[in-house]
Formats: C-alpha cells, sequence, structure tokens
C-alpha cells in the first residue's frame, strides 16, 4: 500500500540514502556488541569504561565507524543495484574486514571484546546487515508498492534540455516528470502550477524570460512552501554533472563556478595534501617501478619510460611520465586511426603482454609521481590531455577550456565514473560535464569520494 509522506522526508530518504543505510548498520552493531556482550560477561558496558581510557574510546568510537563506512563505500554496498548473490558475498567481506579491525583495536588498546562476543556479534551482524539491505531496498527504492513513492516534478517551460531530462534513467527511477508548456492560459496553468500532488517546480528558463505575472505566481508559491528550482541547477545537484549541451555562457558568470578553485587556501592544503600522499607512496611506487622496468626490458626492445607532452592548468605544457606499455614499432594490422571504436580496444595489438599486466595493475601511471612532486599535477583533477587532440575538442565541445581552470589529476570525477571514454566526441563531452561538476563542486567532500570510488574501479575494474 502507497503510504504518503511528506515531500521533504521523501526527498531526505532518497537523497541521503547512503547516511541512513549507514546508521542502520551502525545501530545493528551496537546492538549486537552490548546485547552478546551482556550475555556474556553478564554486564553492561558502562560498567567496565572507567577500566579503559576514555580518548582510547573515543579514538576506537571514531576509527571504526570512518573504515567501515569507507569498506563498504568501495564495496558498492550502498547500491540498490547489486543482485542477492553478490550483495552477501560483499557484505561478507565488509563484515569481515570490520571484525577483524574490531579485534585488532580490541588487542591494541585493551578493549573488553572477548573473543566469543566478536564471533557471536559477527554472525548475527552478517544476518541482520543482509536482511536490513534487502528491507532498505524495499522502503527506499520507489515502487507501486514501498514506502516511499516518487516525487511529482512539473518542468515549466517545453525545452530540448527538459526533454532530455525525462529520458534520464537515473532521475526517471525516482522522479514522475511533466512537461507543462507557457501557455496563454493562465488559469489552467495555475491551477495545475498549484496542484496539491506537485511536489516540485523545474524552471527551464532564467526569469528575465518568463512573464511577470507567472513569476508573481512562482514567488507566491515557493513562499507557500512549495519547492522551485533552476532546471540546470537540479540537473547538475542530480545527475552530478554540468549539462553543457544546453546552457548559454553567462550560466557560468550567474552561477556559483570556481567558487572553491579560487580559494588559494584550499588549493594550498590540497598541494600539501598532494606532497604528503606522494612522499608516503615514494618508497614504495619506486619499488615496483623498479619491477615494472625490469620486466619492460626483458619482454620487448625500447625505452622504459614513455614520455608524452601534456597539457596541463592555464594551458601550461608539460612532460608526463608513464612505464611504457605498448610495442615501439607496431605492427601493420595496428588501430585504424580513422576509427574512433579502436581508441580503446581491449585487444590492441600494440599493448604488449607485459603492458597489459600494468595497465590491468595501473603500474604504469606510478613514474606520474614525478609530475605531482613537481607541481605538474595533482592525484585528483581532470586528465591531462595532448594538446593537439585538446585543439580539436575544443572547436567541437563547449567549455572545454574550463577543464584547464585547475592541475589534471592522476584520477579524477570523470575517470571514475567513465574509465573507459575515449577522445571521441561523444565521450569527450560527457567527460567535460563531470570535471566541469568537479571543478564547480571541489571539496574535501567531493575529494574523499573520488579516492573511495578509485579504489573500488582498481579493485574491480568496472565502470559506476
Amino acid at each position: 500500500m502507497l503510504i504518503k509522506t511528506s515531500q521533504l522526508f521523501r526527498e531526505f530518504l532518497l537523497r541521503r540514502k547512503n547516511l541512513v543505510i549507514f546508521s542502520g548498520d551502525l545501530l545493528i552493531l551496537l546492538s549486537n556488541l552490548s546485547l552478546f556482550h551482556f550475555f556474556f560477561e553478564r554486564q553492561f558496558y558502562e560498567k567496565i569504561f572507567p577500566e579503559v581510557a576514555l580518548n582510547k574510546v573515543i579514538l576506537v568510537g571514531l576509527l571504526v565507524p570512518v573504515f567501515y563506512f569507507s569498506i563498504t563505500y568501495i564495496a558498492g554496498l550502498f547500491s540498490f543495484r547489486l543482485k542477492k548473490l553478490e550483495q552477501f558475498s560483499l557484505i561478507l567481506v565488509t563484515q569481515s574486514l570490520l571484525f577483524l579491525a574490531l579485534g585488532f583495536f580490541s588487542y591494541w588498546f585493551k578493549l573488553p571484546l572477548a573473543r566469543d562476543v566478536l564471533l557471536c556479534c559477527f554472525l548475527f551482524n552478517l544476518l541482520f546487515v543482509y536482511l536490513s539491505r534487502l528491507v532498505f531496498k524495499k522502503f527506499l527504492l520507489p515502487t507501486s508498492d514501498s514506502f516511499i513513492r516518487k516525487i511529482n516534478c512539473l518542468i515549466l517551460g517545453r525545452t530540448p534540455f527538459a526533454e532530455s531530462l525525462t529520458r534520464e534513467k537515473n532521475c526517471s527511477a525516482l522522479y514522475n516528470f511533466r512537461i507543462l508548456e507557457l501557455t496563454k492560459d493562465k488559469k489552467n496553468l495555475f491551477k495545475r502550477l498549484r496542484d496539491r500532488s506537485c511536489d516540485l517546480i523545474l524552471l527551464t528558463s532564467s526569469s528575465s524570460q518568463i512573464e511577470a505575472e507567472i513569476i508573481r505566481e512562482l514567488v507566491s508559491l515557493k513562499f507557500s512552501g512549495k519547492r522551485i528550482l533552476n532546471i540546470g541547477s537540479f540537473y547538475e545537484e542530480f545527475l552530478r554533472k554540468v549539462p553543457i549541451n544546453y546552457l548559454q555562457e553567462n550560466w557560468f558568470i550567474d552561477q556559483k563556478t570556481f567558487t572553491e578553485s579560487s580559494d588559494q587556501l584550499f588549493l594550498r592544503l590540497k598541494r600539501v595534501f598532494d606532497l604528503f600522499l606522494a612522499s608516503l607512496l615514494f618508497l614504495p611506487a619506486l619499488f615496483l617501478v623498479t619491477i615494472g622496468m625490469l620486466m619492460i626490458k626483458l619482454s620487448s626492445r625500447g625505452p622504459l619510460i614513455f614520455k608524452q607532452v601534456r597539457l596541463g592548468q592555464n594551458k601550461q605544457k608539460f612532460v608526463i611520465y608513464k612505464l611504457r606499455t605498448m610495442s615501439v614499432d607496431p605492427p601493420k594490422k595496428s588501430l585504424k586511426e580513422n576509427n574512433p571504436k579502436d581508441w580503446t580496444r581491449i585487444g590492441d595489438p600494440r599493448v604488449t603482454k607485459v603492458g597489459k599486466f600494468l595497465r590491468k595493475m595501473r603500474l604504469d601511471e606510478l613514474p606520474q609521481l614525478v609530475n605531482i612532486f613537481r607541481g605538474e599535477m595533482s592525484f585528483i583533477g581532470p586528465r591531462p590531455e595532448r594538446p593537439e587532440l585538446a585543439i580539436r575538442l575544443k572547436e567541437q565541445v563547449p567549455f572545454y577550456d574550463l577543464r584547464l581552470a585547475i592541475k589534471p589529476g592522476l584520477s579524477g570525477w570523470a575517470q571514475v565514473i567513465k574509465p573507459l571514454a575515449t577522445p571521441s566526441k561523444k565521450d569527450t563531452l560527457e567527460k567535460v560535464s563531470l570535471d566541469l561538476y568537479y571543478i564547480r563542486n571541489l571539496s574535501l567532500k567531493l575529494e574523499v569520494e573520488i579516492i573511495l570510488l578509485t579504489i573500488r574501479v582498481l579493485l574491480t575494474r568496472k565502470a559506476l
């Protein structure tokens, strides 16, 4: 049976499902730990906490949720698209890692967590977390018989942009879209705008292009509690990319473009993080690069390091370094340069056997730590392109140069969302729209999210 809830509550559940699911997991964990500790030890935690230093309890209380959220996010367990067997397997892995971490913290900090408590808690946690995922899917995924119904959204004005939004699968799963044309029949128009079943109104045009009478009605509706958004902002907020095909240049002036990227303090902190992480990874990377160079030397002729000129921040050229993964003299049956479908073909004959392994493990990218030390690249940012390719793409893709506003990166929002993208116009449009979303929303939260997604892509080798 369809149960109606308030629009704000429903939208909170839809947009913050990760928080809801994670809170449920923590509640299950704390409940199981408390119950089994009381069952085996016959006492509650508050009676034994005085024996443990408070700072240790607080530290573990912070580290465990952060660790658990990270491995859950990397495993993709916040998604409802997983099959039951795949979901159970991932839950088994994440719960195993969680309780190994709890066992380590218990031993290291001398916490009162006995092995029998942890073992029983692990088994019950595995069962209840899996069952909770089935319940969350039933209640949080809008269907005809779920707790949450889809959000009814009225798009004011029929435009190509509005019609493209109604075709987006990610949106149609949560929203019922209806396009309302700006007709002269104001009475009927206002009646449909005031309809209580309408939860959200999206504007396809700027306020200067809408009649004053309609604007007054929209202002009245907004003050009465109706949610009204610009369709471009909604597209960016929900799909997490900038709709560059449908935007005018003045939109970038009117919006909060590059607010964070122009914040020198944030960029300096980002640079400090790059240097810290690059220094931390330098010795392990040096060892792996040495092994990789030895493998290349023994398997094929040619240079060990591949060098290529790329475009960096503010169109500055720099030399990028990689381990060579392709043969120096490609065979005649190599790729056809004019065939875009061949750019990322899996069976590319130019890639050596060792090169396939290095690419698969992403080891060929490790020499780019040199570029990070030099300040030419960052760990997170848009992927750098060749200058000659950038010139061609600039003519085909709107706002292409805006992605050069910040340093390019080893990984980035576009790389984790579309890791198999080619230099074709279609894929480049998608990559630029994702890169501009990253630049416009640059923040610590987004940086951490990209790092976690990068780990997921490296482990699963799948696009999101």
